[in-house]
């Protein structure tokens, strides 16, 4: 719904752009009703062009930050075992994903083999841009 409303408003602006306009003479538009139907399909191209060209992961990534995991905000619990296995959790004080060292027992559900995986889960925002490719943190 939002995305309708903001596609309804930005059409009234150009509207009242294209009305307020005064013509000017191009070499394709010959006539003011030719210029102004122009600009009017120019502005219309632009505004499809934004409406679509609007991400919806941004939306999506917003949706999954509010309905993260709550295991996602649990402290990282290393466990009285004596491995020392590479794992990842999400520390809620940073909203990143760390590296730590779990004892391979008793460990609770913020405890992922791979940054990737902890990232998707809990930082979904992060996981977006880095699959994008706009994060210029080193690719997994």
């Amino acid at each position: 719904m939002n995305r309708l409303c903001h596609s309804a408003a930005l059409f009234f602006l150009l509207v009242i752009l294209v009305e307020s306009t005064p013509g000017t003479q191009e070499p394709s538009c010959k006539s003011m009703k030719m210029n102004r139907l122009c600009l009017s399909a120019a502005l219309l191209f632009l505004l499809v062009i934004l409406v679509d060209g609007t991400p919806e992961d941004i939306n999506k990534s917003h949706d999954h930050a509010a309905s993260k995991p709550a295991f996602c905000l649990k402290p990282k619990l290393i466990g009285p075992c004596k491995a020392k296995k590479v794992r990842y959790f999400y520390d809620a004080k940073t909203g990143q994903c760390q590296r730590f060292f779990y004892g391979g027992c008793k460990g609770n559900l913020n405890n992922f083999q791979t940054i990737a995986l902890c990232m998707k889960t809990c930082d979904h925002a992060a996981w977006s841009r880095r699959r994008h490719g706009k994060s210029h943190a080193p690719k997994l």
